[in-house]
């Protein structure tokens, strides 16, 4: 059993005005042994890549980003504690066909949102076999 991890190069990034959001893609490259795929490829699994995607932001800004889940619906990006709320999001959204499988959430509102753009963003996470 193995998994490889290849975080690919950041692309460039769109919209920079005060008037535009922001479009950028994290691509990385997951290489994982068929049996541990089959095993793996399923809804459920969205909830856990979701989980390891916030863990990945917390451990790599070395805690100063964290997400907070005080409400269960939502979680919220924040920048030390509660009192910083960089993105607020609604309920994440799990969309399974074939060989494609993403996570949406909404993004609501927070000080990394520009007041036109509430209500209008969105952060995904989206797998493909």
């Amino acid at each position: 059993m193995s998994v490889e991890i290849e975080l690919l190069p950041d692309p460039v990034r769109h919209g920079l005005t005060t008037s535009e959001g922001l479009v950028c893609a994290q691509t990385a490259v997951i290489t994982v042994d068929q049996e541990i795929f089959d095993e793996i490829w399923t809804p459920s699994t969205l909830e856990l890549l979701a989980r390891s995607y916030w863990r990945f932001i917390r451990k790599s800004s070395l805690g100063a980003i964290r997400v907070s889940y005080r409400d269960p619906e939502a979680q919220t990006v924040v920048l030390f504690t509660r009192r910083i709320p960089l993105l607020r999001f609604r309920s994440p959204v799990f969309h399974t066909e074939g060989n494609a499988a993403s996570v949406t959430w909404p993004i609501e509102k927070g000080l990394l949102v520009a007041r036109a753009g509430r209500e209008q963003g969105f952060l995904r996470i989206a797998v493909e076999h």
